[in-house]
């Protein structure tokens, strides 16, 4: 924990004094390793302190900053912006990842989470690649949709980004099923109720955050609705899956995880829906419900993934757990926001809806969470 903050302080200190691209993208890189550490490490710390039986209300707890985070971030960021130069932007995180710097040395002892292994350098130097060409060709991909081929030169690269990840994240696999302590244990997916929670948790990053990517232009223009309203329309999405959270406990207890997942998927399909409806987009108010309802259920998925996933899973393996899941998540948020990006550009480029394809995509994607959420019925 404490070295994630201080990459992470560290990063934004150096990207808050940048004065060139290469040292800002060098800064964000370090930042973002710092980051990258946090969560699986805050996931590892939680289960170790609370054990399985609260981790749920736990992960509900601490998951409340990574909901507000995405609807306060933007609004925080364009007030830094107005009032001072772009490196504060930056800055801010400093005092921030010091003060949680002091609070982890305070409060957390500092044998808690920890399970020391041999470092997997082999892995590492596949496993990186593998993840950053992937991201990075994920990223361009919508440079296909732009040219409406793929001979144009962000399209090649992003294909052929994606294509040389794919080879080393096989070769990875094919080394960490040989390995006794791999980087990251892909073993792990031999357990039910562990590889039906990684499906879902893509599933549910994927309709999660290409929805967020898509709403905004959606909303304005679409929807007809300001820049203003239209923020506060997809605050509302994130307020949903805020409030949802702190009654996901006693939904589980009530109806078990499966079906709780069934109902969560069912108010995340009905919300998605209701956006393509043409009565529904007339009046903000019904805008909004649909949102709330859109974001009470993806927010319930996500956290049931997140959470269901140590289930079955030997106390000694929960640091590979939570390193997996981090990883399934941004690439279930990558695929996401490059799938719906490119949805959104065909329909524009060959005159369609610009919008609507991306919402049965995600409506599509939203119900296929379906298949996951039975296997985490039958499994124990």
């Amino acid at each position: 924990m404490g070295w994630g903050l201080v990459l992470f302080a560290a990063g934004s200190a150096a990207a808050g004094l940048s004065d060139s691209v290469g040292q800002l993208i060098a800064s964000r890189i370090v930042q973002g390793i710092g980051a990258g550490i946090l969560m699986p490490v805050m996931q590892s710390i939680l289960l170790a302190c609370v054990g399985h039986a609260r981790l749920k209300t736990a992960m509900a707890t601490a998951g409340v900053p990574a909901v507000l985070a995405p609807i306060a971030g933007p609004v925080v960021g364009s007030f830094l912006l107005q009032w001072g130069p772009w490196q504060l932007i930056f800055w801010v995180n400093v005092p921030i990842a010091c003060l949680a710097l002091g609070l982890a040395f305070r409060f957390l002892e500092k044998d808690a989470g920890s399970f020391a292994e041999k470092f997997d350098f082999p892995g590492f130097l596949l496993l990186l690649p593998a993840l950053g060409l992937t991201v990075f060709g994920l990223a361009g991909v919508s440079g296909i949709a732009e040219t409406k081929s793929m001979t144009g030169e962000s399209g090649m690269a992003s294909v052929g980004a994606i294509i040389a990840g794919m080879v080393f994240l096989s070769c990875f696999t094919a080394h960490a099923l040989r390995s006794k302590n791999p980087l990251l244990d892909i073993r792990l997916f031999r357990v039910l109720s562990f590889h039906a929670s990684m499906w879902l948790l893509f599933f549910s990053s994927f309709v999660f955050y290409g929805g967020i990517f898509l709403f905004p232009l959606f909303l304005m223009n679409a929807c007809a609705q300001g820049p203003m309203l239209a923020a506060l329309l997809v605050g509302v999405h994130g307020l949903g899956a805020l409030i949802s959270r702190f009654y996901l406990e006693a939904a589980t207890k009530r109806c078990g995880v499966g079906n709780t997942a069934l109902m969560a998927i069912v108010g995340t399909a009905m919300g998605t829906a209701a956006l393509c409806l043409p009565a529904v987009l007339q009046f903000p108010v019904a805008i909004g419900m649909a949102l709330l309802l859109r974001g009470a259920g993806v927010g319930w998925l996500t956290l049931l993934a997140m959470s269901h996933a140590y289930h079955a899973i030997a106390r000694h393996k929960v640091p590979d757990a939570s390193s997996l899941s981090r990883v399934v998540t941004l690439l279930g948020a990558s695929v996401g926001t490059a799938s719906v990006a490119v949805l959104y550009q065909i329909s524009t480029r060959f005159g369609w809806d610009a919008f609507r394809p991306a919402l049965i995509g995600l409506f599509v994607l939203a119900v296929s969470c379906t298949l996951p959420a039975l296997v985490l019925k039958r499994a124990r």
